[in-house]
């Protein structure tokens, strides 16, 4: 039988994961997107595109990960350029 037990990451990785997502949050609201939470995580207005919404969904997947997803299909390194962060600010 399969196991639906998830296992959680460690305190350490905890540590780190709340660092990368108060980088990004931090960042969104350095460049006026306005971040707020929402049922999965976080709704932000996106910085690669003109946007009154809030179309920018960020999220942590189970595996601890900070993710991006822009509702007009923006690139990921589009959108971490216009926040002045790098691929290794979402796992640090």
């Amino acid at each position: 039988m399969g196991s639906d037990r998830v296992e959680m990451p460690s305190t350490g990785t905890l540590g780190a994961v709340a660092a990368s997502v108060s980088r990004v949050l931090d960042s969104l609201s350095a460049h006026d997107c306005t971040p707020e939470t929402c049922d999965t995580g976080y709704a932000a207005r996106c910085p690669a595109h003109a946007d009154d919404g809030l179309s920018l969904i960020v999220d942590i997947t189970a595996s601890g990960l900070v993710r991006f997803r822009c509702r007009q299909r923006c690139r990921v390194h589009v959108i971490l350029a216009r926040l002045r962060l790098e691929f290794e600010d979402l796992f640090r």
